[in-house]
């Protein structure tokens, strides 16, 4: 307080006298009492309460007097004015309150100005030293102004929550409307600007951005977007001087477009689709005749900037929409452009290893919706426009791997195969690859991706691999007998899967033109027939745990099976009991937009007004059996039993009627004819009919109307622990429901946990498919005992009778009679709308 009595006491003698000597001692002793808080030349954050905390507030006279001395000193007295400022804005309270807003007029207008003559004519070198400074000292300002919080500076180098951000007490200055020009005007020729201004100048834009949601609105404009397009475009005829500028650029422009794809009232669709429009003109713009090397060279580093950014604007919370928004505006089509006009492979000399090449990029950062792509464009197209090139390099196989995978496919263990088109293309470019290091580089590739996991090797057999893969094998000659071992391997891997009779006859048959090696031609067949016959021994060989041989793909998030309505449930109980397979839930290859929470249904059976009941697993492969009726909705769940270990596990829920007035409904879950956990859980109504039944599918939305405030999202590191509002119940009366000595371990009990009914959505995600494979299904309508669930899991998945048969004449006596009375619906005699694999 007492420095800040000091400088008002100064003030006032100013004020009496109107002497500018006092005014210019006042602002010299302030700004030398605060003059290392400032760091012109650093982007690195500075957290507000570091260097606010001891600066003044100035009364709000003073402010208006000492801002209306900018626009008439000179540029010593200037930059003393605008050292002020910055310092006064360490302490919020001085933005504040219509206070910003005394400053950003004239603080834009001697920008203006400024900006102006450093355009003009070439000022004395003095002269436009002094310029470039007193400017930078007002980008500062406006930087403090807008961006009080430094949000944008620290988003480089942490991630800023929501939460954090509504903790904010001082809003960011109002942006006047006079910026966008300013701007747009700021950058056009700005190759006549210093490019540390420049930077600093598109530095400004993204600070203003994440200050604050209005002014990122007022920011983002036509000619703010056709300015910063203009910087990336003048760049492409040379490096540019600074090589931080179009990196800059392009994350203005990922921001421009996050501004106007969340912009809902009012709705901003055709400026964003203009913006894109003009982003993929320039990506696609002709390369200028004439050029030499460099410039060249400058244009496809341009290039490959460009598409790196593309990610970035989709990596946003609705991204599906925002691909529809690229779909519509001919995405595919722009890249697929820019691959046929690329010269990278036409040069006359080879491209070293590990160049960031143009065509690389081209290949995953499009990261869109692949199905969309193969319909429009077509794969088979994508291969020849990229073989029309020439030979690849190493780095371009790996991109098409990585775009099978849809990340890093070097991971260990590699991720699964979403997309198997790219695999297809490679293996049938594996045989014109121009060196055997390139072909046995390939082919050691494919065999650990595509044998890396079951779901990896179900795709690609459901695919078509196996096909594609003889058909390269009968190239004969072009392949070396280390990448033929590989290949059969992986052959072999696949065949245990699925083979059909006309790709084992095309196995057993000798490929044209086999390589006689030592020995001879006879001794050549030989060895082709071992290594044949090898790969089919290992294809009948059993190794690993059991697979079934014949199940429902429910990987796809809309597959599933549909079961009739049931206008009446004939029994007093409810059992379910399926054969499934999951798979461990990817590792995430670098940070990225949190994962919604979902829920993998794996059945669902409810009425009209929304109550019933279902079962589903969490991503980490938890199952939760749950209740909804018209007012809460209830869950058990079992994080201490695991299913999703890419094994086939037997699963049985039961729901236990209470049999008196006051006694307890139960459920029980059974892991491979264990029990492994009982809890008093509410038994569904059996009394209204059930108009959605689902298996294994996200086909029901909940109706019930919310009667109270949503509990808050989750957390993706706490998605998978559920404390709620936790029911007091009883414990139940008798646990001796276990069958046989297997079970080694206490049954556990578990507590049930409620939420409002409506709020489910919010507490566990929406329900999307199994994602995983389901074997033989059943639904009995009636509470099966511990006997009865073992004989059902001892029989197997592969077992043509572990389902009771439907005809009457099959009925056998004991348990296989009491399952027949009771089997409502069989899944055996079902197909789903996932694809059905079978091995023949």
């Amino acid at each position: 307080m007492a420095a800040s009595e000091r400088l008002y006491e100064l003030w006032l003698l100013y004020y009496a006298q109107k002497d500018l000597g006092y005014l210019q001692q006042w602002l010299k002793a302030f700004v030398g009492a605060f003059k290392k808080s400032i760091s012109l030349f650093s982007l690195e954050p500075r957290r507000p309460e570091e260097a606010g905390a001891e600066v003044p507030l100035l009364p709000l006279d003073v402010l208006h007097v000492l801002a209306e001395q900018l626009h008439q000193a000179d540029l010593e007295q200037a930059l003393l004015l605008l050292k002020l400022f910055i310092i006064l804005c360490r302490n919020l309270e001085n933005i504040e309150a219509g206070r910003g807003q005394v400053l950003v007029p004239r603080v834009l207008a001697l920008l203006t100005k400024l900006v102006a003559e450093l355009k003009g004519c070439p000022p004395p070198q003095d002269q436009g030293a002094q310029l470039e400074n007193v400017a930078l000292h007002a980008l500062l300002l406006c930087e403090g102004l807008f961006d009080p919080y430094q949000t944008w500076r620290r988003q480089q180098q942490e991630v800023i929550s929501s939460k954090e951000k509504s903790k904010y007490k001082f809003p960011p200055a109002a942006l006047p409307q006079e910026f966008s020009a300013f701007f747009q005007e700021s950058l056009q020729n700005a190759d006549h600007l210093p490019p540390i201004l420049l930077l600093r100048l598109i530095h400004l834009f993204c600070a203003i951005l994440a200050g604050g949601k209005e002014n990122g609105q007022m920011a983002v404009s036509d000619g703010s977007v056709k300015g910063l397009l203009s910087v990336v475009r003048d760049w492409s005829h040379g490096p540019a001087p600074d090589p931080r500028l179009v990196p800059q650029a392009l994350e203005a422009l990922v921001g421009a477009v996050h501004v106007l794809h969340a912009s809902r009232t009012p709705p901003r669709g055709p400026e964003l689709r203009a913006l894109l429009e003009s982003y993929f003109h320039v990506l696609n713009a002709d390369c200028p005749a004439g050029l030499s090397s460099g410039p060249e060279e400058a244009l496809v580093t341009l290039r490959v900037s460009m598409l790196d950014a593309i990610p970035m604007m989709l990596a946003c919370e609705d991204r599906p929409v925002l691909q529809a928004t690229f779909l519509s505006n001919n995405c595919f089509e722009h890249l697929t452009r820019l691959i046929q006009n690329s010269k990278l492979y036409l040069q006359a000399r080879a491209p070293p290893e590990g160049d960031s090449d143009l065509a690389t990029r081209l290949l995953t950062e499009p990261n869109v919706q692949k199905e969309v792509f193969k319909e429009r464009i077509g794969y088979p197209h994508l291969q020849e426009v990229l073989q029309s090139h020439g030979p690849p390099t190493h780095r371009l196989l790996q991109e098409l791997l990585n775009m099978a995978v849809e990340g890093d496919h070097s991971m260990c263990p590699p991720p699964p195969i979403r997309n198997e088109q790219p695999i297809l293309v490679l293996v049938q470019w594996l045989p014109s690859l121009p060196t055997a290091e390139l072909r046995l580089f390939l082919a050691q590739r494919l065999r650990w991706l595509c044998d890396s996991c079951p779901a990896s090797r179900a795709t690609c057999v459901q695919a078509g691999l196996v096909g594609c893969l003889l058909e390269t094998l009968s190239t004969g000659l072009a392949l070396e007998a280390r990448c033929q071992e590989q290949l059969l391997a992986l052959l072999q891997a696949l065949g245990r899967v699925s083979i059909r009779p006309v790709e084992l006859r095309q196995l057993l048959r000798p490929p044209p033109g086999l390589d006689p090696g030592p020995g001879g031609a006879e001794a050549g067949k030989a060895r082709h027939a071992g290594a044949v016959i090898r790969s089919l021994s290992g294809m009948a060989r059993h190794q690993g745990p059991a697979r079934a041989l014949r199940y429902f793909d429910l990987t796809p998030s809309m597959a599933g099976i549909m079961v009739p309505p049931v206008q009446r449930w004939p029994g007093p109980g409810f059992t379910f009991h399926a054969w499934l397979c999951l798979h461990p839930m990817d590792i995430a290859p670098t940070p990225a937009p949190t994962r919604p929470l979902q829920r993998k249904q794996l059945y669902s059976f409810f009425t009209s007004s929304g109550s019933g009941f279902e079962a589903f697993f969490t991503a980490a492969g938890t199952l939760v059996v749950a209740v909804c009726t018209r007012k809460e909705y209830l869950t058990m769940s079992l994080p201490e039993v695991s299913f999703a270990d890419s094994a086939w596990h037997c699963v049985a829920i039961v729901h236990v009627p209470g049999r008196r007035p006051f006694s307890q409904n139960l459920v029980h879950v059974y892991k491979d004819g264990h029990l492994v956990k009982t809890a008093p859980l509410r038994c569904p109504s059996l009394s209204e009919p059930f108009s959605s039944c689902c298996i294994g599918s996200a086909g029901h939305r909940t109706t019930t109307t919310t009667t109270g405030l949503p509990m808050p999202p989750v957390p993706a590191t706490l998605a998978y622990t559920h404390p709620a509002l936790t029911r007091s119940q009883s414990v139940p009366a008798s646990t001796g429901l276990g069958w046989g000595s297997g079970l080694v371990a206490p049954l556990q009990e578990g507590s049930i946990d409620s939420t409002l009914a409506g709020t489910q959505d919010t507490r566990w995600g929406s329900p999307t498919s199994l994602e995983g494979e389901l074997g033989t299904v059943a639904i009995f309508h009636e509470a099966l005992q511990a006997t009865a669930l073992w004989t059902l899991c001892t029989l197997g998945m592969q077992h043509p009778s572990s389902l009771p048969s439907p005809r009457p004449e099959a009925r056998g006596p004991g348990v296989r009679r009491h399952l027949w009375g009771s089997l409502l619906w069989s899944g055996r005699l079902w197909t789903g709308f996932g694809q059905r694999s079978s091995k023949v």
